[in-house]
């Protein structure tokens, strides 16, 4: 799992730096980076009270947004000041307080500018809130569905504040890393694996394979 964590995080600096939008590489990171991260954080989720649920989140995820947030703002408007530019620094920093405030990550709404890769602590505090709301219900993959649908319906017409939408349809994936720790899934892979390589040593009697 931290393997996949630090592959996932060398892929979101790439998307966001190392490659241009549009390009074959970009799109394939895109399309499975931040699922891959919502994944991992439903493997390793904890039903808890709604009041603990509440302060883990506040603890894990909005106090790193809020410090990551002030650090970004510092930054831009310390880079201007330090040249001279004030009136710009002025400008910059409104400009990125409320992008913090608002926390949109894909979307300029209203024309105001996005907040950046912070967006997904915003989303998954949102997605942990919801899976913990569901989660002793029965038929909770319903849920799962609608609450994701709603998410996405939504965002056609209006995109709302702190990346709740982003957040609800990450849920479905949330929700494909909590089936997979209540079924054994990676255990499973790995057992594969080694029927795989064993069957591959045995087939080529290939010893350097084995010692594997």
């Amino acid at each position: 799992m931290d393997i996949a964590k630090g592959i996932g995080i060398i892929l979101v600096i790439l998307g966001h730096v190392g490659f241009k939008k549009g390009t074959f590489l970009f799109n394939i990171i895109q399309c499975f980076h931040m699922p891959l991260f919502f994944i991992i954080s439903g493997y390793f989720f904890k039903y808890r009270k709604m009041k603990d649920c509440l302060k883990n989140n506040i603890k894990r995820l909005i106090i790193p947004y809020i410090i990551t947030s002030i650090a970004v703002i510092f930054y831009k408007v310390i880079r201007l000041a330090i040249k001279g530019n004030f009136s710009g620094a002025l400008k910059t920093a409104k400009t990125w307080i409320l992008a913090a405030l608002y926390g949109s990550g894909n979307f300029q709404p209203f024309g105001i500018q996005i907040i950046g890769a912070i967006w997904f602590l915003l989303a998954l505090a949102f997605a942990i809130f919801f899976m913990n709301l569901i989660f002793n219900k029965k038929y909770r993959f319903i849920y799962v569905i609608i609450i994701a649908y709603i998410g996405y319906k939504t965002s056609k017409y209006i995109w709302l504040p702190w990346s709740v939408q982003g957040g609800m349809f990450a849920l479905l994936f949330l929700y494909v890393g909590v089936l997979a720790k209540k079924y054994d899934i990676f255990e499973r892979i790995k057992k594969l694996h080694n029927i795989y390589i064993y069957i591959l040593c045995n087939i080529n009697s290939n010893r350097s394979l084995c010692s594997i």
